[in-house]
């Protein structure tokens, strides 16, 4: 039998300092190609879940009532 140990010199990611309410969605892949597409533009290249929150931010602050 092997012994699994974690590597501890490697980095791991860390969780955000606040948390939120989980929200799960499925998004059909077309979509999901223009995220994807969106998130390489920008400069730091956020993940998909940081993306999803920056678009809903500039959706919402650009939606008239």
């Amino acid at each position: 039998m092997t012994d699994t140990t974690r590597d501890s010199t490697s980095a791991r990611k860390k969780r955000a300092p606040q948390t939120g309410e989980l929200v799960a969605t499925r998004i059909q892949p077309d979509l999901l190609a223009e995220i994807d597409a969106w998130r390489r533009d920008q400069p730091d290249l956020p993940s998909r879940p940081e993306a999803l929150r920056r678009l809903a931010v500039k959706g919402l602050r650009g939606a008239k009532p």
